[in-house]
């Protein structure tokens, strides 16, 4: 079975051996091994994955749980587990320790996790010697207790586990810095901390190595789901590293650049500021064209105005008469319809109040009901039945009782002796009440429940008296009581069998703890109220016997108040089935009443729907007149509105009708208004226009630009002809360039030059990346997996940086502009998220440029990224993690991590062989978990562990840490020949050993 871990190539060996939980998570005590390929047994959520998750409290050199989401990501099911809760598993007691026994080249060594002084602190003491020579601090294996897998030691105090280390020569490590020269660099004689290395790495810890072993160690711990984050973070991490090794990392001026390019644009609006009264220039010709086309547009908007006003007057009076005619009319119709509603209202209220009369009766009755519900609530308890008769049975021995004692009231010599009998009925149910109390206590030290659940149902079903003891038996009594119990079965009828013989009077009675507890409390409850009771007598009868004339006549008054409320109950729960009978003929008149109240509602929605068709008609009568109103109302201050605007421009009232109006004549009156807004706007447009024009043609002539006759500078006419010419004459002098400006361009190209070269830093990261992808891709071309010809990954980037390096690839090349402001802020706004600045250079954080990593297979030559099985994704991720790791490790070490196969019973029989033989080939160790074991699991792996099935039976238990495992393999007896994987559908081939399930003790 160990034939991958011999074979592996000469170096210095670095590997994880065993991983101890003392008192921590689910373990009293358990050992877990790392140095072979085995399966680890026991039930989901029992603490396999968070017991391996353990070790990154020894491999990250941390010293608290401070900040433990980012530290650890300790998490099941997505959620991540804060810092005390993460402290508190792992260190619940003081007592509470993890070990590490892990070898390097000076041998095997050990490394102690305890609590410390800090706030969720731990701290570490590092001893050179293998666990064997310091197991007995945390566990007595030669003690025959525990089903023969020993115990605690008498004495396991912290202080004395540190004393007894430290004595040993162990060290203790508490410094971060010093944790972190000590696990991480390469053993070296005469540095004696190098002696309890645990991963020598081929340069010292960053941030970013730190990361990525984090991220690595994830990735082992589930190679079948590992998580799409864990592998990304760990290419990133490794990526940054090397580049921090080459001293490449990225530099990039950004305040320069921008500082730059703010020069240059002030530098243009300085040009334009000098350009001599280009603003002015900029003026008239606006004003101009704004006079043309505004004047043209304002024709056409006088005549679609006064065209559409004749079609809208014509007919108007008319359909004044007519809507005011139907208007009359819908009035009479309405007037009708209200009666009708008025009508089916007064039916509808008639019913509601017999509905509401019938509400109070049935109230009373059910008051009545409630009532008498409430005395079998009472009093069910103790007459142990929830039967209506019963329950007057009981109350009338009760009023019996009353009566009875109503009797003794008259006589001293009859309530002594009473007095006597219930000063007796006290102590008895006093006795009975501190039996269940002292059981209630400590009610898991029940008999019951220290046997299996089959002995408990047994002597359950056979007497419920067993769940009120409260011994605990010894293990020879718990073995008897089991063999007695074993020789009953059940059937599924409910009921016990012995020798194939049915108990007839004994029914299965399954025991439950929790439910022994509520009704121990509840009958512990009617104790207490019987003894409140009894008090209650006992204190009548004390203060009859010492009572004087009158308070007698007021105790006799009392007691029959009692009696006759007694005797009321007595008779409301006689009277029961009648009120029932009541209750339920109102219930049936009250539903008639429903039907007849639904039948009116109707009545009355379908008058109202008519009357409120007949309200709406009215209502759109009323509109119509209204808009006709409005039309009237509309076309005099539109006309109004066009007498206005002849006395603004009265070229217009002279001016040609378009022939084109026609076909855009306004319909409707709402938009004459709008349309008349754009006809003032030209208006307006036109006269500013002339007044604009005229001001800055005397202020160009005056500027001496060139000579202008002095009549047209003091009142130029904007059409005429000798206007035009000058007008012209203005305009070509502005369109020509002078000198700077064409300085200003040649500066611009040389700082998108500048600035081009320096950004094409960024290319140079993603120019690693791609490298990293064919690097890590030339390794994978040598390795098969599974029924795959070749497999090689696709590193993902995110689209941003993508898209960032596209456009930098043309950035300045010849250009003689200024990159866009778009441009500027997109490329300002990545450096802000994925540039970090610390001591004078800008970092990359690849952590958010790398976003993920696909796989493309290749089968039958055939390429494609289509998800494999769970099983050769495992074996990929465990190639991958093996060629990550040597990244980390100098290539002359063999650093062995276990990497773990969850849930292996859901992998394909097939598959297991080639996932082992991928893992050791990797020189890794494989865990494969399952909550129970198999054939092919015994066949392909050959060594189990059932970590979590054996639970502390003597001891005691911190918490909940119960689970006791000593490595002690079962497993196959020989070793286990793994099928041929010479073709993809190769049969397995047997073991030549003999298949004998043994036990290997290594303890």
């Amino acid at each position: 079975m160990d034939n991958a871990q011999h074979s592996l190539v000469d170096g210095d060996k670095y590997r994880l051996k065993t991983l101890i939980m003392v008192n921590s998570g689910n373990a009293a005590y358990v050992e877990i091994p790392l140095n072979e390929t085995a399966a680890l047994l026991s039930r989901n959520n029992e603490g396999k994955t968070s017991g391996l998750n353990a070790l990154k409290l020894f491999l990250l050199p941390e010293v608290n749980f401070r900040n433990c989401e980012q530290k650890f990501e300790f998490k099941s099911g997505g959620e991540v587990y804060s810092g005390i809760k993460s402290f508190n598993y792992y260190f619940p007691a003081p007592n509470s320790f993890l070990i590490l026994e892990a070898e390097n080249p000076v041998g095997d060594f050990c490394v102690v996790l305890h609590r410390s002084k800090e706030e969720l602190g731990y701290a570490r003491i590092m001893i050179d010697k293998p666990y064997e020579a310091i197991r007995h601090l945390f566990w007595d294996i030669h003690s025959e207790a525990n089903n023969g897998l020993g115990k605690p030691p008498e004495a396991m105090a912290l202080s004395d586990v540190q004393q007894t280390l430290l004595q040993m020569h162990g060290e203790v490590f508490d410094d971060q810095e010093r944790i972190r020269t000590a696990m991480y660099t390469r053993y070296t004689p005469g540095r004696r901390e190098t002696r309890y290395c645990i991963m020598p790495t081929v340069q010292p810890p960053s941030g970013a190595l730190l990361k990525s072993i984090k991220a690595l160690l994830q990735l082992s711990f589930d190679i079948k789901g590992a998580s799409g984050g864990n592998l990304p973070q760990a290419i990133a991490n490794i990526i940054d590293s090397e580049i921090a090794l080459t001293k490449k990392s990225v530099n990039i001026d950004l305040k320069q650049i921008s500082e730059d390019r703010e020069s240059l644009r002030r530098n243009a609006i300085q040009i334009q500021a000098i350009k001599n009264h280009s603003d002015d220039w900029q003026a008239l010709n606006r004003a101009y064209h704004t006079f043309n086309t505004e004047k043209i547009k304002a024709h056409k908007r006088y005549w679609l105005l006064r065209a559409s006003l004749e079609p809208m007057q014509e007919g108007l009076e008319p359909q004044l008469q007519e809507l005011h005619g139907r208007k009359a009319s819908l009035q009479r119709q309405l007037n009708g319809a209200k009666d009708s509603r008025n009508l089916a209202n007064r039916k509808l209220s008639e019913v509601k109040g017999g509905l509401n009369l019938l509400a109070k009766n049935l109230a009373t009755g059910q008051k009545n009901l409630q009532g008498a519900e409430a005395i079998i609530q009472q009093n069910q308890l103790m007459c142990e039945s929830g039967d209506p008769q019963e329950v007057v049975d009981y109350l009338q021995g009760i009023l019996r009782d009353e009566e009875e004692a109503l009797r003794s009231m008259e006589s001293k010599e009859s309530a002594t002796a009473e007095l006597e009998r219930r000063l007796g009925e006290k102590k008895t149910a006093q006795q009975e009440a501190a039996k269940l109390e002292a059981l209630i206590a400590d009610f898991g030290q029940c008999f019951l429940n220290h046997l299996d659940s089959h002995s408990a149902t047994v002597l359950n079903s056979l007497n419920t008296d067993f769940r009120r003891l409260s011994i605990t038996p010894m293990g020879s009594q718990a073995k008897a009581i089991q063999g007695f119990a074993e020789l009953f079965t059940l059937n599924e009828a409910g009921q016990l069998v012995l020798g194939g013989e049915i108990l007839p009077t004994a029914h299965v009675n399954p025991y439950d703890e929790e439910s022994s507890r509520k009704e121990a409390e509840n009958l512990l409850d009617a104790v207490r109220r019987t003894i409140g009771g009894v008090d209650k007598r006992i204190s009548e009868l004390h203060r009859i016997i010492s009572a004087n004339g009158p308070l007698s006549q007021e105790m006799l008054a009392e007691k029959k108040t009692e009696i006759v409320e007694l005797r009321g109950e007595i008779a409301l729960l006689q009277r029961l089935p009648g009120i029932q009978d009541d209750v339920q003929n109102r219930l049936v008149e009250q539903e008639a009443l429903r039907a007849q109240q639904d039948e009116f509602e109707i009545e009355l929605k379908y008058v109202e729907e008519h009357l409120g068709q007949l309200l709406a008609e009215q209502e759109e009568v009323t509109e119509a007149l209204r808009a006709l109103d409005d039309l009237r109302h509309a076309i005099k201050t539109t006309k109004q509105e066009l007498n206005h605007a002849v006395r603004s421009l009265p070229e217009l009232e002279s001016s040609t009708r378009p022939a084109s109006i026609s076909a855009q004549l306004i319909t409707d009156p709402g938009e004459l208004s709008a349309h008349y807004q754009p006809l003032e706007q030209s208006l307006r447009a036109v006269i500013d226009a002339v007044q604009e024009a005229e001001h800055r043609f005397r202020v160009l002539a005056g500027a001496g630009i060139m000579d202008v006759p002095p009549e047209i500078t003091h009142k130029p006419q904007l059409d005429d002809t000798e206007f035009q010419a000058i007008y012209e004459q203005i305009r070509s002098e502005f369109e020509n360039l002078d000198r700077k400006e064409r300085d200003h361009k040649s500066q611009i190209a040389n700082h998108n030059h500048r600035t081009s070269i320096e950004m094409s830093m960024l290319e140079s990261m993603g120019v690693a990346i791609e490298n990293f992808q064919s690097r890590i891709n030339e390794t994978l071309e040598g390795i098969r997996i599974s029924n795959l010809s070749g497999v090689s990954i696709r590193i993902q980037a995110l689209q941003a940086f993508i898209e960032l390096r596209k456009e930098l690839q043309d950035y300045g090349r010849g250009t003689t502009e200024l990159m866009s402001e778009s441009f500027h802020r997109r490329l300002m706004d990545f450096s802000e998220k994925y540039l970090t600045s610390a001591r004078g250079s800008t970092k990359l954080n690849l952590e958010k440029i790398i976003t993920g990593v696909r796989f493309i297979y290749e089968i039958r030559g055939q390429k494609e990224d289509t998800s494999q099985s769970h099983g050769t994704n495992g074996m990929i991720n465990a190639v991958l993690l093996s060629i990550l790791m040597k990244k980390l490790v100098p290539e002359d070490v063999v650093f062995t991590l276990p990497v773990v196969f969850d849930e292996v019973g859901s992998l394909d029989e097939k598959n297991l062989p080639e996932l082992r033989r991928v893992v050791e080939g990797s020189r890794m160790v494989l865990l494969v978990a399952n909550p129970h074991n198999n054939g092919y699991i015994v066949q392909y792996i050959g060594r189990w562990h059932d970590i979590y099935t054996r639970k502390l039976s003597e001891g005691f238990a911190v918490g909940k840490c119960q689970a006791v495992h000593v490595i002690r393999h079962e497993a196959l007896r020989g070793e286990v020949t793994l099928p041929s994987s010479t073709g993809e559908n190769a049969a397995p081939e047997q073991s030549a050993a003999e298949t004998v399930v043994t036990a290997e003790d290594e303890a």
